[in-house]
């Protein structure tokens, strides 16, 4: 009786393991769905990722394995969420890609971000899209941020405003009129009608002639910040901005 119970014992642990590879060998189907979103062929797909069509076939029907790496690049690629393909944990919802215009330095001051990628379409960074109204981002690229932000951070910004400001008591890009561009939270002055900016690491402008603002919609932790670091990829964990 014993040796019975051992056997099927044996059976059942055989059989969970064989459940756990097919679950983890569904990262080829996922990744099958995801290009299917965007190509009719996986043969369109490899000729647009510049794969050899056995290799990039081999992955979506599971005749090859993938890295890590490999896969990391696919959920750039086809604009998932690599926790989603490789695990089927999350959503499959599908990210969008926003222009990455500047980052933020000492004292919250934007510049523009030349230079920091060899390639310029690198410029580029996924964005959930569950944040509707993203146009663009700046990246937190100095120490002298914390303890507000750390290196890295991302903030995802609404689309430019020029006139009939809402930014009232909101975290926001502006251009400052003969000052830097910046990081702050305006507060509107009652009696000028213009803009009092309470900014970071820098005193305090009053009265501030804004030229353009943009509106900081969420602050996405460093991880997500994939463009700055080769190869790696985000895991969205999403900070939304009260």
């Amino acid at each position: 009786m014993a040796g019975v119970n051992r056997a099927i014992s044996d059976m059942q642990t055989e059989r969970l393991q064989i459940a756990g590879m097919l679950k983890r060998d569904d990262k080829h189907g996922r990744l099958k769905d995801a290009r299917q979103r965007h190509y009719r062929t996986a043969k369109e797909a490899a000729e647009a990722l510049g794969s050899p069509y056995g290799t990039y076939s081999g992955h979506e029907s599971g005749s090859r394995g993938f890295s890590n790496e490999e896969a990391a690049r696919y959920a750039r690629f086809f604009r998932v969420r690599l926790d989603w393909l490789l695990f089927g944990t999350g959503s499959s919802q599908e990210m969008k890609l926003k222009p990455l215009l500047g980052k933020i330095e000492r004292g919250g001051v934007v510049s523009p971000i030349d230079n920091i990628f060899e390639n310029p379409n690198q410029q580029f960074v996924i964005i959930e899209s569950i944040i509707a109204e993203a146009a663009c981002a700046y990246a937190i690229m100095s120490h002298d941020m914390i303890p507000w932000y750390n290196w890295g951070y991302l903030l995802v910004c609404g689309y430019r405003q020029s006139d009939h400001f809402d930014i009232n008591q909101k975290l926001v890009i502006v251009s400052i009129k003969n000052e830097n561009t910046r990081l702050a939270i305006a507060n509107i002055d009652e009696s000028s009608g213009l803009f009092d900016l309470e900014c970071f690491g820098y005193p305090n402008i009053k009265r501030a002639e804004i030229e353009w603002a943009e509106e900081v919609l969420a602050i996405i932790p460093n991880r997500n910040l994939w463009s700055l670091s080769s190869g790696s990829t985000p895991k969205p964990a999403l900070s939304m901005v009260e």
